[in-house]
């Protein structure tokens, strides 16, 4: 048994860093040892939408209009808002249930999720549960077909083997909205995952 669980995390914000956006939900989901996701997703899922903390709040100005094609997310973004420390907290007490082992922070491409999830537990917990050492599904991926170029694209764009891809519509969820990306970033962790055994 692993001593570890992979979790899919994914970030939706008002902008491309911490220090010109913010946070506004997070969704996340653990895959089982044997590389399954686990379905009704309900069982190992976490969702919850961030409150901004002032009138103040960042907004990155290319992001906010990227968010005017995709309204119907951004409504259910703010939905039962939670203020950001409440939020960071209830994060870390479902990683305390549900994980086995050391969470293993898994994202595509993980630096953008990564850098908001890192900034947000140090400033609202005081540390990162997930410790420093996230894994990047895009790097793995580009590692395992020793193709660097798509590192330099989107998802979308990539060359990748048949079956790897998932978009949450596909299994039924919402496409940019923060547990439904991760619910299928989940499935491609699988799907990366199981190719590799099999080479």
């Amino acid at each position: 048994m692993a001593d570890y669980s992979l979790v899919s995390v994914d970030v939706e914000t008002t902008g491309p860093s911490p220090s010109t956006g913010e946070l506004c939900s997070i969704g996340a989901i653990v895959l089982d040892e044997n590389l399954e996701v686990p379905y009704p997703f309900d069982d190992r899922t976490f969702y919850v939408n961030l409150k901004f903390p002032s009138v103040l709040a960042k907004m990155d100005a290319d992001t906010m209009k990227w968010w005017k094609d995709w309204p119907k997310q951004w409504e259910l973004h703010r939905a039962k808002a939670k203020a950001p420390a409440e939020a960071m907290w209830a994060f870390v007490a479902w990683l305390e249930k549900e994980v086995s082992g050391k969470p293993l922070f898994v994202a595509w491409p993980v630096g953008f999720d990564w850098g908001f999830i890192n900034y947000y537990f140090h400033r609202y917990v005081g540390k990162n549960p997930f410790g420093y050492s996230p894994l990047c599904l895009k790097n793995y991926a580009a590692g395992l077909l020793r193709n660097p170029q798509m590192l330099m694209g989107s998802r979308e764009e990539a060359s990748m083997p048949e079956g790897w891809l998932v978009e949450p519509e596909s299994v039924g969820m919402i496409k940019h909205h923060a547990l439904g990306d991760a619910v299928a970033q989940a499935y491609m962790i699988r799907n990366i995952m199981r190719w590799t055994d099999g080479q």
